[in-house]
C-alpha cells in the first residue's frame, strides 16, 4: 500500500527537504497535492478531498517518518503483522 506515493516522494525528497523542510506535504499518487504547517491541518484538509488509502503525509525534517491512512482504526509499526490494516500509520524507514 502507498508504494506509488512513497516512491514520487523518494524521488523528489531531496527537492522537498529544501523547500518544504518544516512543512507536512500530502502526497496523492504522483504528485504533491498540498504543503501544510501541520499535521493537524494536512490531515484535516486531505480527508475533506479524499478517502483514507488514497493519500499519505511526509514530513521532510523528519525523512523516515510516514504518516499513512488506510481503512481500519489502529495505529501499527512496521512488521507488526498482528495489527489489522490501519487508519493512520507511522512508519520510521
Amino acid at each position: 500500500m502507498f508504494e506509488r506515493e512513497n516512491a514520487f516522494y523518494i524521488a523528489h525528497q531531496a527537492e522537498y527537504k529544501e523547500k518544504y523542510f518544516d512543512k507536512q506535504l500530502v502526497i496523492v499518487g504522483e504528485s504533491l497535492w498540498g504543503v501544510f504547517d501541520t499535521l493537524k491541518e494536512a490531515a484535516q484538509n486531505a480527508l475533506q478531498h479524499f478517502e483514507p488509502g488514497e493519500f499519505v503525509i511526509h514530513t521532510p525534517a523528519h525523512d523516515g517518518m510516514v504518516i499513512e491512512f488506510g481503512p481500519a482504526i489502529n495505529t501499527r509499526y512496521p512488521g507488526d503483522a498482528a495489527m489489522p490494516e490501519p487508519k493512520a500509520v507511522v512508519t520510521y524507514a
